[in-house]
């Protein structure tokens, strides 16, 4: 694919801002992981979250919270 200037710059500010917010939700993430489940889902091996969440498989799918509840207290329990 040949972008424009144009075409390639909005792309670029595209994967930036999308980057940058990934960043801050997953800081905001990381910190319910400790304070609710005692640690994260990478400690608990938890691959639902990881590939949900995380994108551990490439694009992330959907996931609801009581999908991401269950799925790491479960974890945190083995």
């Amino acid at each position: 694919m040949n972008l424009t200037k144009r075409q390639l710059q909005a792309e670029i500010d595209k994967a930036i801002k999308g980057n940058n917010m990934a960043i801050e939700a997953q800081a905001k993430i990381d910190a319910h992981y400790q304070e609710v489940y005692g640690g994260t889902a990478g400690d608990f091996d938890c691959d639902a979250v990881i590939d949900a969440v995380e994108g551990g498989a490439g694009k992330s799918v959907s996931m609801s919270f009581e999908e991401f509840d269950r799925a790491m207290r479960e974890s945190a329990k083995s």
